[in-house]
């Protein structure tokens, strides 16, 4: 190699270092200011948004959520690796593929079963991402609501703002999926895991009540109950109470107008679902 493109490669290598050095530090530096505005969040609320106005890197915040989202899951792992819940998993897979008119032969079954310990892995692997996804989907999804929402009150911020914020917020889904998940844990679903036959089974034994909807009778209707359920969540009352003082702050308004904010919000986010789950019902 000549002198003129040795040294040309060897400060092309160099930029590239520092490059990938500031790019490290600049996620760590993030994930100190996400840290920074959580634990204002239950310290001082105003503060903590007012760190996320104008905030331009909502998609870095919005995945750091997903990843730190994953501890939430620790305490399903031995549930979700018992060989009862895999077994619940092939049941209702088969199950579902005989409603849709596939034929499931004895030799599939069989071929099905000898790869036990590979489909636990996947039906194991699938329960984290479908809850992770959950999350970042209600995250993008709030995002959009609450974008809608400023329309009627004529207020134009950017969809990462919102994201930023929801990200923020995320704090209390991340909780929530903690104590759902220490809840399902401390409860002994095993035994109903070796009963269950299909995917319904299987997700109603994964999300516990955390709403007054636990005390409906088990006969209520689809509608009534998830009705009870959205607005008397514990969860969802204190991510909407928190919600009215980040549209506060970060629309600049008053709190009378950021309460009614947070109610057409709730409405704007509650109507869809229910039509959703009506029209997938049949109602």
């Amino acid at each position: 190699m000549k002198p003129m493109e040795f040294c040309s490669a060897a400060v092309k290598n160099r930029s590239e270092s520092r490059f990938n050095k500031s790019r490290k530090y600049y996620i760590v530096a993030f994930m100190r200011e996400l840290i920074v505005i959580w634990k204002n969040l239950f310290t001082n609320p105003p503060r903590a948004f007012s760190r996320i106005t104008g905030q331009e890197n909502g998609w870095i915040m919005f995945l750091l959520v997903l990843a730190v989202s994953v501890a939430a899951f620790i305490p399903v792992i031995p549930i979700v690796s018992n060989v009862a819940y895999s077994q619940a998993q092939s049941r209702a897979t088969i199950r579902t593929m005989q409603e849709i008119g596939m034929e499931m032969t004895q030799e599939l079954q069989d071929e099905l079963s000898s790869q036990e310990p590979l489909m636990r892995i996947i039906f194991s692997s699938n329960h984290f991402l479908n809850q992770i996804s959950e999350i970042g989907l209600k995250i993008l999804s709030s995002a959009l609501v609450l974008m809608v929402t400023g329309f009627f009150f004529r207020e134009r911020r950017s969809y990462r703002l919102y994201i930023s914020l929801f990200s923020v917020l995320a704090v209390f889904l991340i909780l929530e999926a903690a104590v759902k998940n220490t809840i399902v844990l401390s409860s002994d679903i095993i035994p109903s895991l070796n009963t269950a036959q299909t995917m319904e089974d299987i997700t109603n034994l994964f999300t516990p009540r955390t709403s007054l909807a636990v005390i409906l009778p088990a006969d209520t209707g689809v509608f009534t109950a998830f009705t009870i359920d959205y607005f008397t969540d514990i969860f969802r009352l204190v991510q909407l109470g928190f919600l009215t003082i980040a549209i506060s702050v970060v629309w600049k308004r008053d709190m009378r107008t950021a309460l009614s904010a947070t109610i057409v919000f709730a409405m704007v986010d509650y109507l869809p679902r229910v039509f959703l789950i009506m029209n997938l019902l049949g109602k």
